[in-house]
């Protein structure tokens, strides 16, 4: 690849190269004025403390799934198991004490269960989700 160096261009194509340079540089300082000037307005209208307290309350508020697993107790059973089998195929993917054939085929067998819960069949899920064994307790995969 080649470099193009400004001082093998003409006069008045160094002064466009310029120009240019001098355009987006204007144009990222009036961009991150005027984002300051939101931020600005923004704190003045809400003040910090009813931003803090905005914040807090969106944080403890429940979310979309946990509304979804508070209506249908099976899928939060799903999210459990789910949760449980995707920490420990985390762990031993760091630890690297398992083949990754065997990480590999747990976190695919993950992806199936995830699909039969969120079809709707949630029992088969959950047998799906038992069936995976990792490590020590390898005894048979399904």
């Amino acid at each position: 690849m080649q470099q193009i160096y400004s001082d093998n261009l003409t006069n008045e194509d160094q002064k466009a190269a310029r120009r240019i340079y001098l355009g987006l540089a204007s144009c990222y300082a009036g961009l991150l004025l005027l984002l300051g000037a939101l931020v600005i307005f923004n704190l003045s209208h809400h003040g910090p403390v009813q931003l803090a307290a905005e914040q807090s309350r969106e944080a403890s508020s429940p979310g979309l799934f946990s509304a979804m697993a508070a209506d249908n107790p099976d899928r939060a059973q799903c999210a459990a198991r789910d949760l449980k089998l995707l920490t420990a195929i985390n762990e031993h993917g760091e630890a690297q004490d398992l083949p990754a054939d065997d990480i590999r085929n747990a976190f695919f067998a993950l992806v199936k269960a995830r699909g039969a819960c969120a079809a709707g069949r949630v029992e088969e899920a959950l047998a799906m989700y038992d069936g995976v064994a990792m490590g020590a307790n390898k005894t048979a995969q399904k």
